[in-house]
């Protein structure tokens, strides 16, 4: 059996001998570079330097078994696969470390060629199908959580970031602010220029408001036309201008629709987490701030200050 690509193979055995008996096993295959580590923590550390495909580890080292091995590595977030080899046929060690992440067992009686090509060329191809696996899972978790026409996280996300933001500044007594704003007159431009151009428009200001928030405050589509953000430890007089400001750069921005020009306007609501005592009063304050923008003629911010009293 041979391979059909490079590659890089560590042992990590305390014998030297041992390493040179798996080389004489492995010689003619061109495509494997092996290289050799005495102990673990040896082998810990070059796997932190460099990039290898797979590792032949002896269940007995001089500094710990494959099983501190293996709880070590995945501490360390060392996802290499593993092919634990050892001298005892014990039926329990096999449990053992394929229940600790190992991907294939091989008593040391047993090893030669063919044995070796096999259980790498099944490493490996496992391995592969687990990166497979955990990138579909992540791309999955990114959809739920992404707003697919703005890139933006979306509601569902922002229900959960709202509540776990206001307990964080309730617990450490920080301030928090809670951005609402929506797209003034949105449903004509729809109704004239078409819902391309409508999805055209969310995308821009989607894009727009990524690039204007901080890197910590968390920005979502919230619905429609509405967008939401997050802030943390904030400065009011500092947020209000903020957004004030990119109110004005929405305002000034050419949104290009085929041969159209269109001008977007802004409502910006903006509530504080010390006039609100849970977060679904933090939104409704923000929800009152949007709509006195909408009563006093749109494109403007307003933030809510106690109960009936608003700033802008």
């Amino acid at each position: 059996m041979s391979f059909n690509r490079e590659i890089n193979l560590l042992v990590v055995d305390d014998s030297e001998d041992v390493f040179e008996g798996i080389k004489a096993f492995l010689g003619d295959q061109k495509l494997i570079n092996m290289s050799w580590a005495a102990n673990m923590n040896d082998a810990l550390t070059m796997l932190g330097r460099g990039q290898f495909d797979v590792i032949f580890l002896d269940h007995h080292l001089k500094d710990g078994t494959s099983l501190d091995f293996l709880r070590k590595a995945e501490k360390e977030g060392i996802e290499t696969p593993v092919i634990v080899v050892s001298g005892q046929g014990d039926e329990m060690i096999v449990s053992q470390v394929i229940q600790s992440g190992a991907y294939e067992y091989l008593p040391k009686d047993r090893i030669n060629l063919e044995s070796m090509s096999r259980v790498i060329n099944n490493t490996l191809e496992r391995a592969h199908l687990r990166n497979d696996v955990k990138k579909a899972h992540a791309k999955m978790a990114e959809m739920s959580t992404e707003d697919e026409l703005t890139k933006l996280h979306n509601r569902r996300y922002f229900v959960e970031a709202l509540e776990g933001e206001f307990e964080r500044a309730s617990r450490y007594e920080s301030e928090m602010a809670l951005i609402i704003m929506d797209l003034d007159h949105f449903k004509d431009i729809n109704d004239v220029y078409s819902h391309l151009a409508g999805d055209m428009v969310l995308s821009e200001v989607g894009r727009i408001l990524k690039e204007h928030v901080r890197r910590n405050d968390i920005a979502c589509r919230y619905g429609g036309e509405e967008f939401a953000v997050i802030l943390s430890n904030v400065s009011r007089d500092n947020i209000y201008a903020a957004y004030e400001r990119f109110r004005e750069m929405v305002s000034e921005h050419l949104f290009e629709y085929e041969s159209n020009q269109l001008h977007i306007m802004l409502s910006i609501g903006i509530a504080f987490s010390n006039n609100a005592e849970s977060a679904n009063d933090l939104l409704a304050h923000a929800d009152q701030a949007l709509y006195q923008a909408k009563k006093s003629g749109r494109n403007r911010t307003v933030a809510y200050k106690d109960k009936e009293e608003f700033t802008d």
